[in-house]
This record gives structure tokens, C-alpha cells and sequence, in this order.
């Protein structure tokens, strides 16, 4: 358990802002987070940004399972604790109508029309996603990184809101690029803090 914990009125953000990058899955972290901007169309040759996503509909987390289960034998109960298997999902509504963003949305292909053809049921796609919030306030960012999840359409256009959105789900998998712990627990993503988003003196990140 860490000890720095304390009162620190300058670590609370408002994500107001904020986009969704992405990229082919096990692509690592641009290697300087300094450029990784809510604006910027591609911090790192690998990355791309989704552009306009929902205000109305945030980016949205869903972590199930991981229940304990109390077993018992015949000599004593509570013998032993065991955990279900925990799944962590994201939903993210696009926004943007052009045929770049449906083609991802929906794992379409060009159509000799000039639109986007679509299967009745698209298959899932493995893409790397940085969910990247900022606060105009404080300027401060703050992101969630993924390199390994499988995404896939989570239904048709919705034009019930104030722009019609293209919504995914991605469940993230086990890393295939971030570092395991001294332990070798694999890791499944990464939080980037304020403090990760500052250039080192050294040059690193």
C-alpha cells in the first residue's frame, strides 16, 4: 500500500473536455505525452484522434464480476475465499458523420456508392484507446490507457440527441505491452495522472 496519501486540493479535475484516441492494438503510449493534446490530430504516428464525441453521453466504464465466494469443507466453513473473473468495458459515442468514423464505428468498407457498407452483424475489432480528458480550468489532463481491447459497434446510428452518435463498446483485455508488476500480474491498463503528461528533465516519459 502506498504511504504519500494526504489532503491535495490541486489533484481534483473536472473532465469538461476531452477525446478518444486510438490506434492498432499493442500500440505503446506516445513516447511524449507532452503532445498528447485533447486537439491534437495525431500526437504520435500510431495514433489518431476519434474527434467529436458525446457531451450528452460520456465516455462510460463498466467493471463486473470479481464477486467472493466463501467455500466451506466439512471440516470448517469459510475454508477458503475465490473471485469470479472481472470484465472492464468502455462505451464511447461518436459523433462525427464522415466515412473515416463509420468505417471504424461499424468495421465498414467503402462502397462503390461513395458510403460506407456495413454487415449485419460486424465483427469486433482489436484497437489500443487512450480515453483522454482535460479541465480548462486547472489545464490540467488526465487519461486512461489501453493497448489491448476488442470493440465493437453497440448498435445503429442514434439521432435522438443533439448529434446523431455512433456508439462502440470496447472490453479491455490483458496487456500485451505494458510492464507486469514485480509480481508478473499483467496489467490491463494504465492511468495517466497530470504528473505523467510532464516533460522529464531527462528527456523521458
Amino acid at each position: 500500500m502506498t504511504t504519500a496519501l494526504k489532503v491535495d486540493n490541486n489533484a481534483l479535475i473536472s473532465g469538461k473536455r476531452g477525446t478518444v484516441f486510438v490506434a492498432p492494438a499493442g500500440t505503446p503510449l506516445p513516447t511524449d505525452l507532452t503532445k498528447l493534446l485533447i486537439s491534437a490530430d495525431a500526437p504520435d504516428p500510431a495514433w489518431q484522434n476519434l474527434g467529436h464525441t458525446s457531451e450528452s453521453n460520456l465516455p462510460s466504464w463498466d467493471k463486473s464480476g470479481g464477486d467472493a465466494s466463501t467455500l466451506n469443507t466439512w471440516l470448517m466453513s469459510g475454508a477458503k475465499t475465490t473471485y469470479a473473473p472481472t470484465s472492464i468495458s468502455v462505451k464511447v459515442k461518436a459523433l462525427q458523420a464522415n466515412a473515416e468514423t463509420l468505417k471504424f464505428v461499424y468495421n465498414g468498407w467503402d462502397d462503390a456508392s461513395g458510403g460506407v457498407a456495413v454487415a449485419l452483424d460486424p465483427a469486433s475489432q482489436p484497437v489500443a484507446l487512450i480515453v483522454l480528458s482535460y479541465d480548462p480550468d486547472s489545464r490540467k489532463p488526465f487519461g486512461t490507457y489501453m493497448s489491448d481491447t476488442s470493440m465493437k459497434s453497440d448498435g445503429m446510428p442514434d439521432f435522438s440527441g443533439d448529434f446523431v452518435e455512433f456508439g462502440f463498446t470496447a472490453s479491455v483485455e490483458s496487456s500485451s505491452v505494458i510492464s507486469p508488476s514485480s509480481d508478473g500480474t499483467k496489467a490491463a491498463l494504465v492511468f495517466l495522472p497530470p504528473s505523467a503528461f510532464t516533460a522529464k528533465p531527462d528527456g523521458g516519459h
